[in-house]
């Protein structure tokens, strides 16, 4: 499930299409540019058709299992700021689902609990190369620029010389968008998730289906379609999809 690196390469209608499938409030991609979150939207779409046209239980838990499994691995390596250098050669993240997934926990824990960087609060706002150069060029909108950055400093009683400094470990370290992306992983996304991962152990090991559905408590005769609704339902829930 590697993601799309080629330019922009979705039609105005397959944008629309992917776009429909998500719930923009709870959208889990939220800290992806526009062309991630496509290519994002469209690894959960053809996944989830290929869990609603499945006649396997293994098959429809191993799909729903692998959307969670890239989700968080990309939040990590997002979050951590460490995607630019991972490929496929290298990636520091640990292994395991279970491994990953404690660690995006305990991260936006740890980071939820400190206050905002002051030193950083400029980085908050993503000026290009060239409007940067552009605002230089001007003297007037410069000094206003300056003259706000002064006012700040000033106010929160920093040096409006230091350097913005991420390394200070009393403070949130991590990108504010970033952190605001992932506000609905509370301790019952997790829990969620991790039971998945639980069922999707026994869907890899095991050729006996029938556990699969006493581990999720599904009886009766409509156990494959309730099996599908499930996972259905956790991808919207767990993904922020409509």
């Amino acid at each position: 499930m590697e993601e799309n690196k080629k330019p922009f390469r979705f039609s105005k209608e397959d944008a629309q299409r992917l776009w429909e499938l998500a719930d923009p409030e709870r959208l889990i991609s939220g800290s992806f540019s526009n062309i991630d979150t496509f290519s994002f939207l469209e690894i959960v779409d053809n996944s989830i058709k290929r869990i609603n046209n499945s006649e396997n239980p293994r098959v429809i838990i191993l799909e729903t299992w692998l959307i969670l499994d890239y989700t968080i691995r990309e939040l990590l390596r997002r979050g951590l700021d460490i995607k630019r250098f991972c490929d496929d050669s290298f990636d520091p993240l640990p292994n395991g689902f279970r491994d990953c997934s404690n660690l995006l926990e305990n991260f936006i824990n740890k980071q939820n609990s400190k206050k905002k960087n002051p030193y950083l609060i400029f980085s908050e706002v993503q000026i290009p190369i060239g409007l940067r150069d552009l605002i230089y060029s001007k003297q007037k909108v410069l000094k206003e620029i300056l003259e706000f950055q002064f006012e700040f400093c000033n106010k929160n009683n920093i040096s409006a010389l230091t350097i913005k400094n991420r390394e200070d470990v009393k403070f949130q370290n991590v990108d504010t968008f970033w952190l605001n992306s992932v506000k609905m992983l509370d301790s019952n996304w997790f829990k969620d998730a991790n039971k998945i991962n639980k069922v999707r152990n026994q869907a890899a090991h095991s050729i006996n289906e029938e556990k699969i559905y006493i581990i999720l408590g599904i009886k009766g005769e409509k156990k494959l379609e309730a099996l599908k609704r499930y996972c259905n339902h956790s991808l919207k829930q767990l993904i922020g999809l409509k």
